[in-house]
């Protein structure tokens, strides 16, 4: 698209009339979320969720459905920071999981960034740092079943590291080192889409839609520093490899201490989601 754009407000709005048109898109075709109809009472929209998912809703009892969302308790927000101050090994989940979300955040994000100072075609660069996303998107899901969260999330970002750090002892602007970037986008992307199943199975039912919510708004402060990666390259070249090694080998560990929730329920509260023992490496 830069190729066929003359000027940048060409660009800009080409990119825009397609974000227009994915929107309009998805206003028409994406249905809205059963929780949210239920929540609202929408009766004649929850009748037709059912038939638009090929299940007849006369094997439903919608008024029971109301009635049990109705009948929901409410959070009781001093007995919830009771549970929390009694399970503290759950703030230490909350506080690797934040941790998580902004260094993938700033590595992601950095990364495409950082892509036109490599070796090769700067817009060239550019798409392969894209295009790399895809295999990470169809192989990520396959393997989180496989696998397992914790394995997939820690064992994608010991890669990234590996990758990040391979390039500060290769020569510089070699196929090589734009090789082990690729790859290190791919573990990034790969972990980073992770990370939204992983928080979703680690936060209790609660508050799972406020901690998951929160841990991307918060980690975008990652996203806002990407830029000055560049930067840091103009002082020393090899400090953005040796810092993007070190925030990914660092995230790799802290994903060691966190539960494996494959194949487990949900957890319905924090006595649940964190375990009565301070021993985080047990788990």
């Amino acid at each position: 698209m830069v190729y066929l754009s003359s000027t940048w407000r060409q660009l800009m709005i080409a990119t825009a009339l397609s974000t227009l048109f994915f929107t309009l898109w998805c206003w028409r075709f994406v249905p809205e979320t059963l929780h949210f109809l239920v929540s609202k009472r929408k009766t004649a929209r929850i009748h037709k969720w059912f038939v638009g998912i090929e299940y007849s809703p006369h094997h439903t009892d919608i008024t029971n459905l109301l009635h049990r969302s109705n009948d929901s308790p409410s959070s009781q927000s001093g007995s919830f920071l009771h549970e929390v101050w009694k399970h503290k090994v759950f703030i230490a989940y909350c506080v690797i999981q934040l941790y998580l979300w902004t260094c993938d955040n700033f590595i992601y994000f950095g990364l495409s960034l950082y892509s036109t100072q490599l070796a090769g075609n700067r817009y060239a660069n550019y798409l392969l740092m894209g295009l790399v996303e895809l295999p990470a998107y169809i192989l990520g899901p396959i393997s989180l079943e496989r696998f397992g969260r914790k394995f997939v999330v820690s064992g994608t970002h010991f890669l990234a590291a590996a990758c990040f750090l391979l390039p500060a002892f290769s020569e510089a602007g070699s196929w090589l080192s734009l090789s082990c970037w690729l790859l290190g986008k791919f573990s990034i992307s790969c972990s980073f889409m992770s990370l939204f199943v992983y928080a979703s199975e680690v936060f209790p039912t609660p508050i799972r839609n406020v901690s998951v919510g929160l841990c991307s708004v918060l980690s975008r402060g990652g996203a806002i520093a990407a830029p000055y990666i560049r930067l840091l390259g103009s002082i020393w070249v090899t400090a953005p490899m040796f810092l993007l090694a070190a925030l990914s080998f660092l995230a790799g560990v802290f994903t060691c201490f966190l539960p494996e929730t494959h194949r487990k329920p949900l957890p319905a509260s924090i006595r649940q989601a964190a375990p009565d023992s301070t021993d985080l490496l047990s788990h």
